[in-house]
C-alpha cells in the first residue's frame, strides 16, 4: 500500500523491455480521465526511465507511472 497527497494532473506511464540496462522497445501513454489511455509521445518522461534504467542495469519489464 502507497499513501499520498493527490495532485491534479493528469496520469502519464512508461511501459519498457529493458536488456541489461539498455530499453529495447518501450510505449508511452497518458490516461485523460479514468475511462480511457490514449498512446502519447512523452520523451521527457521517456528519458527519465532512460537513465534509471541504464543506471541500475535492469533487465525485464517494467511500467512507471508518473502524474503531469
Amino acid at each position: 500500500m502507497l499513501g499520498q497527497q493527490y495532485i491534479r494532473g493528469i496520469d502519464w506511464g512508461v511501459g519498457v523491455y529493458a536488456e541489461h540496462g539498455k530499453i529495447r522497445n518501450w510505449v508511452t501513454f497518458e490516461c485523460p480521465d479514468y475511462h480511457a489511455t490514449h498512446f502519447a509521445p512523452n520523451p521527457e518522461l521517456l528519458d527519465m526511465v532512460a537513465r534509471l534504467i541504464a543506471a541500475t542495469g535492469y533487465t525485464g519489464v517494467a511500467n512507471f507511472d508518473a502524474r503531469r
